[in-house]
């Protein structure tokens, strides 16, 4: 369809926003799945241009329901009934640019005097794919 072939020539122009408008027009006349898979890469990107470390952060709490929050609060919590809480160090949670365009890190380091807990995963914002970076986070992931 012509609505998507100029979609296309606009987001390679990083016309993001003005691809989505078209892709929203394509689905109208014919919603086809990909034109519907192309309309939510644009709005990722959309938001990801907008404040990329925010949306990171956003996908990082929705991610399954919230799933990698609760288990990190819940090893938090674990860690804290073993050791006091001044022996504990917790970084937050840090979002970094990553290697590759639209690509971000988040991290999470619980530190004690006997253990230490580094969680990382990569965040592709183009896709909202979470992708363990160690086999701790790999864990924390099932």
């Amino acid at each position: 369809m012509q609505l998507a072939t100029e979609a296309e020539r606009l987001e390679a122009t990083q016309k993001h926003a003005d691809a989505l408008a078209l892709l929203n027009q394509a689905i109208a006349l014919d919603p086809l799945p990909q034109y519907r898979t192309r309309a939510g890469v644009m709005q990722n990107l959309i938001e990801a241009e907008r404040n990329p470390t925010a949306f990171a952060q956003r996908i990082i709490n929705e991610y399954r329901g919230g799933v990698l929050l609760r288990r990190v609060a819940a090893k938090r919590a674990e860690v804290l009934q073993v050791h006091k809480q001044n022996e504990v160090r917790d970084s937050g949670w840090k979002i970094l640019l990553s290697t590759g365009q639209y690509k971000y890190e988040a991290r999470y380091d619980l530190l004690t005097p006997t253990d230490t807990f580094l969680y990382v995963w990569q965040i592709n914002l183009r896709d909202r794919s979470v992708i363990p970076l160690n086999r701790l986070s790999e864990e924390l992931m099932k």
